[in-house]
């Protein structure tokens, strides 16, 4: 059984052809695009999307919920003052294919700024050929036990980082590209288990990836390359704790990390790390690699160059505080990025 969203004239046609078919078409009653989804996650069937939307209300699914929209073509869903567009909760399900997303909430509120796709508890999100963008939130926030998994997807996230993952996520991105992220590309902190491949990795205004307190990374035939601020490193594992045993990880396969402001890869803590198949770091400004093995108050590189934003981090490199590399109140998206010295309190 199919659903289409808006039902048409041709989709009316599409019916009669196939209604001797196993697969029918089921015409909807008329409704809102939110009943659309209510109905397919009921019925446990695929909504097929034929022309862009607005999102009045959030799409919330429970219970083992699972959701499939589909376009016919490219098409997109898009909000506006939603705090996200999608949530997932009780083990629910949401896939997408050639559907892009766009979540347009613009605040100045850290406890607002919201995410594209959020998910949680064991909530599992499939992604494919889509474009996710957040205008003053993430993309992606996934915590807890959720599963993420996107392939040929770009995320732009301008004033904050683009996936953020919390607990003991497991993420993979596949053919994915993230272009200059407004702190870090990819954020994982806890448990989190992260798979990259064939990613692509730009620009970043912090880190490409952050991983620590327990976070493990695996990048195969991945570029990182163009991360904008000089005291971070374009990837960087840290691990909890000053315990013998390591608690995060890091492989490296067939990357490519090159032309970073800061150190290409930094290590900190009891990490293991390995590189398999042919790995190149080069031109990154502060060296190739950087592994911190003591514990504990660890300080950072600091640079005197007065190009340098003048802005004040959080230590740990958060990626949800208010006034992290960007400021709304004036205006001024992504500081770091554009060289601004002043930058409002």
């Amino acid at each position: 059984m199919v659903l289409y969203f808006p039902l048409t004239s041709e989709n009316d046609h599409d019916q009669d052809d196939d209604k001797n078919l196993d697969a029918s078409v089921h015409s909807l009653s008329p409704g809102t695009f939110e009943d659309a989804c209510r109905q397919a996650a009921e019925l446990g069937v695929t909504l097929h999307l034929t022309q862009d939307v607005i999102l009045q209300e959030t799409i919330t699914l429970r219970n083992q919920q699972c959701l499939t929209i589909e376009g016919s073509k490219r098409v997109r869903i898009r909000s506006g003052k939603l705090h996200s567009l999608f949530v997932l909760n009780n083990k629910s399900q949401l896939i997408l294919r050639n559907v892009d997303l766009e979540h347009n909430l613009y605040t100045d509120d850290h406890k607002q700024v919201g995410a594209a796709i959020n998910i949680r508890y064991k909530g599992k999100v499939d992604v494919s050929f889509s474009r996710i963008i957040s205008t003053s939130g993430f993309c992606v926030w996934a915590v807890q036990k959720s599963h993420v998994q996107l392939q040929h997807c770009e995320l732009e996230a301008k004033a904050r980082s683009a996936m953020v993952c919390f607990g003991q996520v497991e993420c993979h991105l596949k053919d994915c590209q993230i272009p200059e992220a407004g702190v870090h590309g990819l954020c994982a902190r806890g448990a989190c288990q992260i798979y990259l491949r064939r990613c692509t990795i730009t620009a970043s205004a912090g880190r490409a990836i952050y991983a620590y307190a327990n976070a493990s990374v695996h990048l195969e035939h991945c570029h990182v390359h163009g991360t904008l601020h000089p005291d971070k490193a374009a990837i960087e594992v840290s691990s909890m704790g000053c315990s013998e045993a390591t608690s995060s990880g890091l492989i490296l396969q067939d990357c490519h990390i090159s032309n970073n402001r800061g150190a290409g890869v930094r290590l900190r803590g009891n990490v293991s790390s390995r590189l398999e198949g042919q790995n190149v770091l080069d031109n990154n400004d502060k060296g190739d690699w950087d592994i911190l093995d003591e514990c504990g108050g660890v300080q950072l590189a600091t640079t005197s160059d007065s190009s340098s934003p003048g802005l004040q981090r959080d230590e740990t490199g958060s990626s949800f505080r208010q006034g992290d590399w960007w400021c709304l109140s004036c205006q001024v998206i992504n500081a770091a990025r554009r060289n601004h010295q002043d930058v409002c309190n």
